[in-house]
């Protein structure tokens, strides 16, 4: 099942209304997706949209829960019941950048070791998320995949739908995790590429050198040096932004 052909694959973001950067994230995302996905379908965007984005297809969908989880959980719901959306869709966030070339058919299901893992590093709401991920499914948690990891994210709609006993009472869950390790998705070990704020356009450089894509934490897109980098990057509008003065 993970391995049919698509021609076109569709996109679809999930948003909110908490930008740090006046929705730029989403700006310069869309310009990535342009410019580095070679077989790009459609574009969705399901929750909030902004005003200038255009030639989408757009489904509406309110931030009803104090859980950021179970937000995101329902409006991948929504995309999945949408039938005009491809039966294997590539999941994205605003502040997710695609900096070589890819095939989103073919774009690899990311891991970054257990669910079981722990460390001081890691909060305690982090660590209560991947245990409650692991006994949700079932198992033992040794041994099963943590697949949080801030990178796009395949799913297939009737597959998605299907998930058993999505557990709603939860305040963290991983939906990712659950679905990758319940399907057994044939899964790539990946470091996070998830970047703070640097000093220069050649720090981002070094850092993001081998990914395909790469993530960014609030206070970067604060960050004078990263606007500075990826509007070197992505210094042309893509075909999703209205002209100034358009209606």
């Amino acid at each position: 099942m993970f391995f049919n052909i698509i021609k076109q694959m569709d996109i679809v973001y999930i948003l909110g209304t908490g930008s740090v950067w006046q929705n730029n994230e989403i700006r310069y995302s869309l310009r990535s997706v342009e410019k580095n996905i070679s077989d790009l379908g459609n574009v969705f965007i399901v929750g909030e949209k902004p005003d200038w984005i255009q030639n989408v297809f757009y489904l509406p969908h309110p931030d009803s829960h104090s859980e950021k989880w179970k937000n995101g959980f329902f409006k991948i719901r929504r995309a999945c019941l949408e039938e005009k959306i491809s039966n294997t869709f590539l999941l994205m966030n605003d502040d997710f950048f695609i900096i070589k070339k890819i095939e989103a058919e073919s774009y690899p299901y990311y891991y970054n070791g257990l669910l079981s893992y722990s460390e001081k590093l890691h909060s305690k709401k982090f660590q209560t998320t991947r245990a409650m991920t692991a006994e949700t499914l079932g198992y033992n948690n040794r041994g099963l995949l943590n697949f949080s990891i801030h990178r796009p994210f395949k799913y297939n709609k009737e597959m998605f739908y299907h998930l058993p006993g999505i557990p709603l009472h939860l305040k963290g869950f991983s939906v990712r995790s659950f679905y990758a390790n319940y399907y057994n998705v044939p899964a790539v070990p990946s470091k996070d590429p998830l970047i703070s704020p640097l000093r220069s356009g050649k720090d981002f450089e070094r850092i993001v050198s081998g990914y395909s894509d790469f993530s960014i934490f609030s206070s970067t897109a604060r960050s004078p040096a990263f606007h500075n980098w990826i509007r070197s990057l992505f210094p042309d509008p893509s075909s999703f932004e209205k002209k100034e003065g358009q209606d």
